[in-house]
């Protein structure tokens, strides 16, 4: 659980716990991601259930209700979560 709080923060640049709306832009997509003990894997797309370490191969959505229900109807098993990306999509 630590190993996923951590990647997390510095996935999303560290702990702005009291920033205002206007300090960090927001998430161009978001991504299912799930963790692994070197860090994140991504589901990759168009495939059912593959996973990358390359965010650039990794199945974009628009919003975060979207990839929290992609990640939801996956098996319990990969323990997914929807993580918002900063970057190209």
């Amino acid at each position: 659980m630590r190993l996923a709080r951590e990647l997390l923060r510095n996935a999303l640049g560290g702990p702005k716990r009291h920033a205002g709306f206007g300090d960090k832009p927001m998430a161009s997509s978001v991504l299912v991601a799930r963790t692994k003990p070197d860090g994140l894997e991504y589901l990759l797309r168009a495939a059912p259930v593959a996973w990358t370490d390359a965010s650039e191969l990794a199945q974009h959505y628009t919003t975060v209700r979207d990839a929290t229900r992609a990640a939801l109807r996956l098996p319990s098993r990969f323990r997914a979560f929807a993580l918002p990306f900063h970057g190209e999509a």
